[in-house]
């Protein structure tokens, strides 16, 4: 059996490693940056940098870190199914990661929603509906 002191070392190691696999295609592709100009910016460049911004947040942050989580919860469920503490953390661990993601895209969805129904067809509203697009 591994001691505990290797034992978080390697569950560090093996997370560290998920991460780095999940982001770097996100760190490959990413030429273009969350800012959308260099100079010459203008207010209306607020608007794409807020669309980067909320993409990054919600596809490359939070959908990866729900994944993650609720497979660490399922290596739990596998690796100790008889030790009913580990498995009742781990299916809370999965609860809360599917709540929360919910929480996440329904929040962006209710957004989403408003925007498009009360933004007018004037520049800003165009501008805003490009935000969630």
């Amino acid at each position: 059996m591994i001691k505990n002191k290797h034992r978080h070392i390697l569950i560090f190691f093996f997370t560290f490693m998920v991460i780095v696999l999940v982001f770097s295609p996100y760190l490959v592709s990413a030429q273009n940056g969350l800012v959308p100009c260099t100079d010459g910016c203008k207010f209306t460049d607020l608007y794409d940098l807020i669309n980067n911004l909320i993409n990054f947040i919600i596809f490359v942050l939070a959908v990866p870190i729900a994944v993650l989580v609720i497979t660490i919860a399922g290596a739990w469920l596998v690796i100790y199914p008889s030790n009913e503490g580990k498995r009742k953390e781990a299916l809370g661990m999965i609860r809360t990661a599917v709540i929360g993601l919910l929480i996440v895209l329904s929040a962006y969805l209710i957004v989403k929603a408003i925007i498009f129904g009360l933004a007018g067809d004037n520049d800003i509203g165009n501008r805003l509906r490009g935000v969630f697009e």
